[in-house]
């Protein structure tokens, strides 16, 4: 029986492919001679007018459809849009997976029901720039579903439509659900390219697929060029999420002393925000590290870690040296005014993206690199507001362009050395850093008052948890995903016992670095022996997830042992059957014995499975998770 609603699911799904692509119709509008003009064009032939040609490519294989579009210019011409739309229906029981447009945006799964809300005109000026309300501006105004990269529709049983775009260094690309008048969109963010008579440039490089989500990651993984990575589990600190910048040398050795004197074996302790005098000047060491900064990176070596160094390059504050007297750095708009990146009020206020192909502004980039490496010792850096750097563009490039140049060129400034990207389009890290986060910062309640504004890259643990756990097909292959830190305190932290222990579940498991920020000299006895059980590192494989409303059961292995685990991020309880077997509790480190599981809401349940009814089968009970 399960086998034939798997095929009857499977060829439902090849319908939906083939009527979608069948109906599907592509529109380019574009000035030239400073007249508005457009063509229409299908995805398999050739299009013509007498500015430019299109040629469309359909390859069809057993379970996917692969298109390929070419724009060939006849004449000079200046792009206004680019978009494919089709019929497409979505019924009540479909789950749409959206992607935000860079890390910290809000990423999951949602319904037929759910929209999309801008937001609010009032914290836009503060906040718009670091999401997507700058981009497709007259497709958000009817608050769609949307989702950046790829995007699947996933049924009951798990068979999906997947859609992709295996080429995003041409240009972003957006999928648009218009549930009102149920119409798919596929939009290429092309707006404003200026393209000169004989450029050819690929506008759509798109994958379907129909089939079961592992499978159809794995060919889209195989178009896009991306090989997997190793797999591996990292760990360390950061200083950030405590007292934030408030931070000093003796500070710092004082953190670090404290990893060293209980032996904690992670690889690596990292400065965040607060070593620089202000934010864009690196060279310029706030009192406090202007004789401690070489020390501390000598010193995290020596005691065992790799030492990392936080920086933003592409953006600076308005009270530094670079805004005041370098101002043909600043990145400028299209009426030539300073880019502003965003608004944070631990800094000066305003901070400005930078022109990343100002040659001087790259020079000064690349002593700063060469000091932190070479001078300083450092051997990682977490890179921070990157979306800034293509927030305006040269009219002869993309966002996906810019994005992709800029990432390209940090990673070969880099070297041997180690980056973590943040706040970043993803598929842009892809393979040009070795870690990225995935999600939002973490913060010290379960959900941040800036929900109500609507802003999707706001703090929040439930978003962070939310794109750790709908992301983890990335993890090992576009990058290792950074899920963030967990934070295990119980001073300067509103979590209950129950939300920090699904944050520490979530994040060891679905991500490959596991970072804390807490000063653990401060840590009572029952923390201490819960942050010493996450060692040594174990790296959770053969990953599966499935989501219903807020409650995501998840299955994995660790070497030959099984598990299972349920996460309710929920502000219900939840109540879950168990199927015949015998279930040993990863926290509370008893045999569970009933076959109805209660989970309370934000809380989590990790099950290791045993093939027989005894608890002596089960090793290293004192880790956070034992083996059989």
């Amino acid at each position: 029986m399960t086998l034939q609603i798997s095929v009857t699911s499977l060829y439902l799904s090849t319908m939906l492919r083939t009527k979608i692509l069948n109906q599907t119709k592509g529109t380019l509008q574009y000035v030239a001679h400073n007249k508005k003009k457009q063509l229409h064009f299908g995805i398999n032939g050739q299009f013509q007018t007498e500015h430019c040609t299109i040629k469309a490519n359909r390859f069809e294989g057993f379970d996917f459809t692969r298109i390929q579009i070419r724009l060939e210019c006849l004449q000079h011409l200046t792009i206004n849009s680019c978009v494919l739309t089709a019929p497409f229906q979505l019924v009540e029981d479909d789950v749409i997976f959206c992607k935000g447009y860079q890390s910290w945006s809000e990423t999951g799964w949602y319904t037929k029901a759910d929209r999309f809300k801008n937001i609010n005109p009032l914290a836009k000026p503060l906040m718009g720039q670091m999401g997507d309300n700058h981009i497709l501006k007259k497709q958000l105004k009817k608050n769609q579903l949307r989702s950046w990269s790829y995007t699947y529709l996933q049924q009951e049983n798990n068979v999906i439509l997947f859609a992709g775009s295996c080429d995003e260094q041409t240009a972003f690309t957006a999928f648009l659900y218009n549930t009102k008048r149920n119409i798919f969109s596929i939009v290429k963010d092309a707006e404003g390219l200026s393209l000169n008579k004989g450029n050819h440039i690929q506008l759509f490089d798109l994958f379907f697929f129909d089939g079961f989500k592992e499978a159809a990651f794995k060919q889209y993984f195989e178009f896009s060029e991306i090989k997997p990575l190793p797999i591996q589990k990292k760990a360390g600190y950061t200083s950030w999420y405590n007292r934030f910048n408030k931070i000093d040398g003796p500070y710092l050795t004082q953190q670090l002393k404290a990893f060293q004197l209980r032996n904690i074996p992670m690889d690596y302790f990292q400065i965040d925000d607060g070593w620089q005098l202000a934010i864009g000047d690196w060279l310029n060491l706030k009192p406090g590290f202007n004789s401690e900064i070489c020390c501390l990176a000598r010193n995290i070596t020596e005691a065992g870690y790799k030492p990392g160094l936080w920086l933003a390059p592409f953006i600076c504050e308005k009270n530094s040296f670079i805004y005041t007297n370098k101002k043909e750095w600043l990145l400028k708009d299209t009426k030539g005014k300073p880019v502003k990146s965003g608004y944070n009020p631990l800094w000066s206020g305003w901070h400005y993206a930078l022109d990343f192909y100002n040659e001087d502004l790259r020079n000064y980039l690349t002593k700063v690199f060469k000091t932190v490496f070479d001078l300083w010792k450092f051997k990682m850096v977490k890179l921070d507001f990157l979306y800034a750097v293509c927030l305006s563009t040269p009219k002869h490039k993309t966002r996906g362009e810019v994005m992709h140049e800029a990432m390209q060129w940090l990673n070969k400034v880099c070297g041997e050395n180690e980056m973590l990207a943040c706040g970043v389009p993803l598929v842009a890290a892809a393979q040009n850093a070795q870690y990225c986060r995935i999600g939002a910062d973490a913060d010290f309640n379960w959900r941040h008052w800036l929900r109500h504004v609507n802003h999707r890259e706001r703090l929040s643990t439930i978003n962070a948890l939310k794109n750790t756990l709908s992301l983890y097909e990335l993890d090992a292959h576009y990058f290792y995903n950074d899920a963030d830190v967990c934070l295990l305190r119980n001073e300067n932290n509103n979590l209950t016992t129950d939300e920090k222990l699904t944050q520490l579940y979530i994040n060891y498991i679905f991500g490959s670095l596991f970072f804390i920020s807490d000063e653990i000299n401060r840590y009572d006895d029952a923390t201490l022996q819960l942050y010493h059980s996450c060692f040594p590192l174990k790296a959770a494989t053969n990953l599966k997830l499935i989501v219903q409303n807020e409650l995501y059961k998840s299955t994995f292995t660790i070497g030959s042992s099984k598990y299972l685990m349920y996460n309710n991020l929920s502000d219900r309880q939840a109540n879950v059957h168990l199927s015949a077997g015998y279930f040993f509790n990863c926290a509370t480190k008893n045999m569970h014995s009933h076959k109805l599981l209660t989970i309370p809401s934000h809380a989590s349940v990790c099950l290791l499975l045993l093939p027989k009814l005894n608890v002596q089968l089960v090793k290293d009970r004192k880790h956070l998770l034992p083996e059989v």
